[in-house]
């Protein structure tokens, strides 16, 4: 197991997530931020079962991962040798390639 770091723009992405859901139910928001926390661990201890991602410059090395349960919620994320790296949260519905700039 590696230990996992949310960088400021995956932060924001689930601040985001929660509030969106929240508007409508509160309990739901609640339960979509702990399933992503719940990934998160899932993927420090498995940090090869997410999906390589073909994207260019500082996110050449992405892979993806859905929050368990909500797999319409993608994490990204990058492994490093001392640590693996949350960097956004993102909804499929999202312009992805936009985001993160896709080849």
């Amino acid at each position: 197991m590696i230990p996992h770091v949310l960088a400021a723009a995956a932060l924001d992405d689930l601040d985001d997530i929660h509030a969106y859901i929240a508007e409508h139910n509160i309990a739901a928001a609640d339960r979509v931020q702990n399933a992503a926390f719940d990934t998160f661990e899932l993927l420090s201890r498995n940090p090869k079962i997410g999906r390589v991602r073909k994207y260019r410059g500082k996110a050449s090395d992405l892979r993806s991962f859905g929050i368990r349960s909500f797999p319409n919620y993608m994490i990204f994320y990058r492994v490093g040798t001392e640590h693996l790296e949350i960097v956004r949260v993102l909804h499929g519905a999202q312009n992805l390639d936009s985001i993160l700039g896709a080849d």
